[in-house]
């Protein structure tokens, strides 16, 4: 069963729009458990993920902030301009063939002096990243209330994808007490 949600350039998963600080417990029911309530097609197994409700009395304000950042700090080992070179004229050599301006431009048009380390020029940027969640829950005897909302800068540690990319995001939830059940099949 695909559960996934058709978004632009892709699919996403339900649980995306689910905040973290929003869940208050996450139940796993295996075997018959399972079965007995969601029938055969969670004979694999039903996690169960109960987000926060409101409770009685005064109104109660959660704040939380996070800063942070990532890099890339392993890279590949690349072979350098001469080295490149000397590979692919060897390929060629051993295929008996001829380097032309149509099978092999770096061969023949670029540079043979240039040397460009890519993987510092397009992830060596440290990605510095921040969220802020806000929730306001309370409630009467009759009825109890939660909002909650999350801001957030989150982009690459790519600086030419960051340009384009750099994401902002701003989510506000109502919650209602409820359980979220997927099953595995």
């Amino acid at each position: 069963m695909n559960t996934s949600i058709p978004v632009a350039g892709g699919f996403q998963s339900p649980l995306s729009a689910l905040n973290p600080a929003d869940i208050e417990r996450i139940d796993v029911l295996k075997d018959a458990d399972a079965t007995a309530i969601y029938g055969s097609r969670a004979a694999n197994g039903v996690v169960m993920i109960t987000t926060k409700k409101g409770r009685s009395g005064k109104p109660t304000i959660n704040a939380n902030v996070y800063s942070g950042a990532s890099k890339v700090v392993n890279r590949m080992d690349m072979l350098n301009t001469s080295e490149y070179l000397a590979m692919r004229k060897e390929a060629f050599a051993n295929d008996n063939l001829t380097p032309t301006v149509d099978n092999a431009p770096d061969l023949t048009e670029w540079s043979q002096t240039e040397y460009n380390d890519w993987q510092k020029r397009l992830i060596g940027n440290t990605a510095n990243q921040s969220e802020a969640q806000l929730s306001v829950s309370g409630g009467t005897q009759q009825t109890h209330y939660m909002l909650s909302g999350t801001g957030g800068r989150k982009p690459p540690c790519c600086p030419m994808i960051s340009l384009i990319t750099a994401e902002r995001a701003v989510s506000i939830s109502i919650i209602t007490a409820k359980t979220i059940a997927l099953v595995s099949e």
